[in-house]
């Protein structure tokens, strides 16, 4: 019976079906999960000045209130998409879009706030909530923010500025 036996294991392994020792173990049977670590990325944005020192709350960026409205709406567009790039395989890409969306933004409302001497009710409507600053003669787009449809295609191998996934 033994030589039986071995002579099918042989025959397995000749044919590629013997499964090894790890094939039916615990850890096989749950996909891996990767997440982007938020208190992390909280801190970061904590340390370039986007948001309060206390309470995860959007600031605004007192270093930017000399340059132009384009270079500070630019200047965000840069934060945000940092971490969105990097942390696009991550399965809790939604936490990472929902800071982006919502700290970031809101900082760059309070730092042009904070730059015309007003309130972030009266720079919302000279400047949407898409943050997308327009040539008053031209026409030309001198600076934009992602907005919030944008942010929301973005995922795991897709590019903020196609519409199609990359492949």
């Amino acid at each position: 019976m033994s030589v039986f036996r071995s002579e099918l294991e042989k025959g397995r392994k000749a044919a590629g079906k013997v499964r090894g020792h790890w094939a039916g173990s615990f850890s096989s049977e749950f996909p891996i999960q990767i997440e982007a670590p938020i208190k992390k990325i909280l801190r970061r944005l904590r340390d370039r000045g986007l948001i309060s020192r206390r309470r995860p709350r959007p600031i605004h960026v007192g270093s930017l209130t000399n340059v132009s409205d384009g270079d500070i709406v630019n200047w965000s567009a840069g934060i945000a998409i940092s971490p969105l790039s990097y942390y696009r395989c991550c399965d809790n890409l939604y936490q990472v879009r929902t800071i982006v969306d919502y700290q970031i933004r809101w900082s760059a409302i309070f730092t042009l706030a904070h730059k015309h001497k007003s309130s972030a009710r009266h720079i919302i409507p000279k400047y949407p909530k898409d943050s997308i600053l327009v040539n008053q003669k031209g026409g030309k787009t001198l600076a934009e923010f992602p907005n919030s449809i944008e942010l929301g295609k973005l995922g795991p191998g897709q590019d903020p500025n196609n519409d199609r996934a990359l492949t």
